[in-house]
């Protein structure tokens, strides 16, 4: 069951990401859009993969872990701190840019399919703006407050600290 829970996850998980599909959606020719699909197929599998092979690598190095802890460890005692820290470093870019997309699609969506479409029809582009700049700062909010309970991205870092000193 785990197998078919962690093959679910992480089909919709590349699916959440628009980055991947905003390329062949955005294109203006089949060529470029089959060559898309395919790479995008590729990179699928590979991850698919790559993910599973390296925590049971890292889990036949120290099999006492905590599962959370296994890259951190890895990281943290096996090899040296510039790369740990420029893998955090990239680990932190990667969400803030995540984060930060995934805000905006969600102020732009909100204010436009839900507030114009549905609340106010007339709404000019500053009230738009603002609307969106509302959905913005409350979602953040709450996202901030998610992630300070405790989140993966937290203990993650916590874990990397615990293990490179």
């Amino acid at each position: 069951y785990a197998m078919l829970a962690y093959t679910i996850y992480g089909i919709t998980e590349f699916l959440s990401n628009q980055t991947a599909y905003q390329r062949i959606y955005a294109t203006n020719s089949t060529k470029t859009a089959k060559f898309s699909l395919i790479v995008t197929g590729v990179l699928t599998v590979l991850w698919g993969i790559l993910a599973p092979v390296a925590g049971m690598a890292i889990r036949a190095l120290n099999p006492d872990l905590i599962p959370d802890e296994a890259l951190s460890w890895f990281l943290g005692s096996r090899t040296s701190s510039v790369i740990c820290m420029a893998f955090l470093a990239c680990v932190m870019m990667a969400t803030m840019s995540t984060a930060d997309s995934c805000l905006n699609s969600l102020s732009v969506n909100v204010s436009f399919d839900i507030y114009k479409n549905m609340l106010n029809p007339k709404a000019d582009d500053k009230k738009l703006l603002n609307a969106g700049r509302i959905v913005s700062l409350l979602f953040g909010l709450i996202s901030m407050y998610w992630a300070l309970q405790g989140g993966s991205l937290v203990n993650f870092f916590n874990y990397s600290v615990k293990w490179m000193f």
